[in-house]
């Protein structure tokens, strides 16, 4: 377990990354075998769970409490609609995530004991679904900004990120410096850092660094996890994992 993962099981918080001895996509192994990966990762993540619960990603802002938002069943317990972002207030009810180059956040109230999970690739981070949860989290929950510890997941390195003038423009209402290097010998290419994007958004609502907990592991590069872009049309995905105890 890494030292920001203990310390949110200090804080309440049970944490479980599932990266390349899983998969978890539908389309590479089927959904059933979704289902069988999904119950490994709970099993070897110690979840003594009540309910499950994931999302259907659509690189959209949506951040859906099960409480609330309309869920149809899954291969196991149940799935979201058009989410990309889930939220709950409940003990023993475990939130996944499902991720490859993207990047995997987790917001919690240590105070209320609220937690949020978003997949926030670069439309959703432009898109600012990180501040949308937190803002949600306070709106249903009472949630107060100093009560909330971050961890922002690994993803894909800003050196084999390399994007189009459309994601560079996207990002246009942002410092474009801080989040892109352009390659001197091809035009219209960038290279943009994900983790300082999403890193942006956490500190522009006055959380302090000492409360955000940045898993810097490139998916590209390593080789306990995941990558789209290393592993081509056949990619697999990572999976993360929470639950308040």
């Amino acid at each position: 377990m890494n030292d920001s993962f203990q310390q949110l099981e200090s804080l309440g918080l049970q944490v479980f990354l599932a990266g390349a001895n899983y998969n978890f996509r539908t389309a590479t192994i089927g959904e059933e075998e979704v289902g069988h990966q999904i119950i490994k990762a709970l099993q070897d993540g110690g979840f003594d769970y009540k309910s499950f619960y994931t999302g259907e990603q659509v690189h959209g802002q949506k951040v859906s409490n099960p409480q609330e938002d309309t869920s149809k069943p899954f291969t196991i317990g149940r799935i979201l609609s058009q989410s990309d972002g889930l939220m709950t207030n409940q003990p023993n009810q475990v939130l996944m995530v499902k991720f490859a180059d993207c990047t995997p956040i987790l917001i919690f109230d240590a105070r209320q004991k609220v937690v949020s999970i978003v997949h926030s690739g670069w439309r959703s981070t432009v898109q600012k679904i990180s501040q949308i949860a937190i803002q949600k989290m306070q709106a249903e929950f009472a949630s107060r900004m100093e009560d909330l510890w971050v961890y922002i997941g690994p993803s894909i390195d800003q050196a084999n990120y390399e994007v189009g003038e459309d994601v560079y423009q996207a990002f246009s209402d942002w410092n474009n410096q801080a989040l892109f290097i352009k390659p001197s010998s091809k035009l219209e290419k960038y290279q943009l850092s994900m983790t300082e994007a999403n890193l942006m958004l956490i500190r522009e609502l006055g959380i302090p660094d000492e409360k955000i907990y940045v898993d810097r592991r490139s998916t590209y590069l390593s080789s306990d996890l995941h990558s789209a872009r290393r592993e081509g049309k056949k990619y697999q995905l990572n999976g993360l994992f929470t639950m308040i105890k």
